[in-house]
């Protein structure tokens, strides 16, 4: 077996070295492009109680569909209203959890202002997990979630922003604002292509 003569060695050893501390102190401009827009949509569900079981009362926001409650429990968030008809959002950890899985999903409040929430916030200490959070009509939520999919990511998080528009206490209804950014690791909700 050759070995590298002593100059050689510390060469790659060196060179190696420079390669780790880049890999480690890489950021969020070293990623692929983003390859989706982002998506704005509204949606209108079913209260988790009180409402059919066949009625939509989830969002799952990685494809951005709303989803009935069943063993799959292949969503982020679901609805509900409490006793006093003020909208729940509940991660999907606390409905249940497929076997063998985990879903963590965070939630955040960021005011009253839909539009002026451009970005998810940086800050991994804010975010709640695994809570249900009551809220108020208008009030901008986001949220943090981890599709499958996003699992071997450098950063496997999606997210999103929500606002409950307004709810039907009488049919159990909640209707919502939604944006989510598509793209893993991405933060941004700004029309179009991210690149944040």
């Amino acid at each position: 077996m050759k070995t590298l003569p002593a100059f050689a060695a510390a060469t790659r050893r060196v060179a190696l070295l420079l390669l780790a501390v880049a890999l480690v102190g890489c950021d969020d401009d070293t990623r692929f492009p983003a390859q989706f827009d982002n998506q704005f949509y509204s949606i209108a569900v079913g209260a988790m109680n009180g409402t059919p079981l066949n009625e939509p009362a989830a969002l799952s926001t990685y494809d951005t569909f709303i989803v009935r409650l069943d063993g799959s429990y292949n969503f982020d968030v679901a609805f509900d209203l409490d006793g006093a008809g003020r909208p729940v959002i509940v991660p999907q950890p606390l409905v249940g959890t497929a076997s063998g899985s985990s879903r963590p999903v965070g939630l955040q409040r960021m005011g009253h202002d839909f539009a002026a929430v451009t970005i998810a916030p940086r800050s991994r200490s804010d975010w709640v997990l695994d809570s249900a959070m009551t809220v108020a009509i208008g009030e901008v939520i986001a949220v943090q979630s981890r599709p499958a999919p996003c699992n071997f990511d450098f950063e496997p998080f999606l997210y999103s922003k929500l606002k409950v528009d307004s709810v039907n206490t009488t049919t159990r209804k909640l209707y919502a604002t939604v944006v989510t950014n598509p793209n893993c690791g991405y933060r941004s909700f700004l029309p179009g292509r991210p690149t944040d």
